[in-house]
């Protein structure tokens, strides 16, 4: 928790951040990555799965899916406009190779 203070402005804010990571590899060339996090401030969950398949030495293949929600679902339209559940979305196929000089 970060706690923020400006006395002379009279404002303040807590900033709740909340993550969980995941890491597995099913053997020497597949693995995979998973993280959540929640932040307070912005009433934001964000999804990052990221699986990795290691093709050789230097060469790997990325299957990255990326997600940001809206977790504050208050329909109040008279202070905020209704917006989407899913405020991003991305599905990225990475391949990467490093070359030897």
């Amino acid at each position: 928790m970060t706690l923020l203070r400006f006395p002379t402005r009279n404002e303040s804010v807590d900033i709740h951040l909340a993550g969980v990571r995941i890491r597995t590899a099913l053997n020497a060339q597949a693995s995979g990555n998973a993280f959540v996090q929640y932040n307070s401030t912005t009433n934001r969950l964000d999804f990052n799965v990221r699986f990795r398949y290691n093709v050789a030495e230097g060469t790997d293949l990325w299957l990255v899916y990326n997600e940001g929600l809206d977790a504050d679902r208050s329909f109040d339209t008279v202070t905020r406009p209704i917006v989407p559940l899913s405020i991003a979305r991305a599905l990225i196929l990475k391949y990467s190779h490093t070359f030897s000089f």
